[in-house]
């Protein structure tokens, strides 16, 4: 692969999204359901207010994220392309259940 080809490359496009911080938590969320502003901001209490509108605006303008009237309420839902993404959540947490725990548990042991 040449020096620009990575410009190309679809797993580095997806890279560029979720590169940035909180992105992936934000949904892996919405992969276990529709959730309003302040819901979201529950599960995610590291993340301050203006980053998750600032992560949500991103993923809306991306086609991931949509948001959704449900009794007056605004929620945010996935989108077909986000609701794609649930086998790649799942397939990280697996992945960090089986090797980064055992690291943490490791390091804790030395």
């Amino acid at each position: 692969m040449g020096a620009t080809d990575h410009l190309l490359c679809p797993a580095a496009k997806a890279m560029e999204l979720f590169d940035e911080r909180w992105t992936l938590l934000v949904v892996r969320e919405l992969v276990l359901g529709s959730k309003r502003f302040n819901e979201l901001r529950r599960q995610l209490p590291e993340v301050s207010p203006s980053v998750l509108s600032k992560r949500l605006h991103r993923l809306a303008i991306t086609g991931i994220v949509r948001k959704s009237m449900v009794d007056g309420d605004v929620h945010y839902v996935l989108t077909e392309a986000g609701r794609d993404l649930r086998p790649v959540v799942e397939a990280l947490g697996a992945w960090g259940a089986r090797w980064l725990e055992s690291t943490d548990d490791a390091s804790a042991r030395s």
